[in-house]
């Protein structure tokens, strides 16, 4: 019943929409194609959903860029020190740091697969 209702609406969808220039042959008598992603980038819902999709990736990335540069500070810190402080202490705390930056890129992407 649900199927029906969705290919019922692309049915009035697709007579609503207008004509798109780029054609692949003659149209065939009442065969109407419909691409999802066009409908739904071509309608008010999905141009909203673009742009807060656009404004959560701005947000998302301004968080980890803040998040990266504060590591980075903490790395020039680190490479710093590193004379004053045994080696072995030195690449402990090197290595926390890439598992943090790893850690953060692993963040960035998951939230970027996530909003999409």
């Amino acid at each position: 019943m649900r199927s029906i209702s969705l290919i019922a609406a692309s049915l009035f969808a697709c007579a609503a929409m207008p004509a798109q220039a780029q054609t692949f042959g003659p149209p065939i008598q009442g065969l109407c194609l419909l691409s999802r992603a066009g409908a739904i980038a071509a309608s008010r819902a999905g141009q909203s959903m673009q742009a807060q999709l656009k404004q959560m990736q701005g947000s998302l990335n301004g968080d980890l860029a803040q998040r990266r540069a504060a590591l980075d500070q903490q790395r020039r810190q680190l490479e710093a020190r590193q004379s004053a402080i045994a080696p072995i202490e030195y690449q402990r705390q090197l290595t926390a740091l890439n598992q943090q930056a790893q850690t953060l890129e692993q963040q960035q992407n998951a939230r970027f697969i996530a909003a999409q």
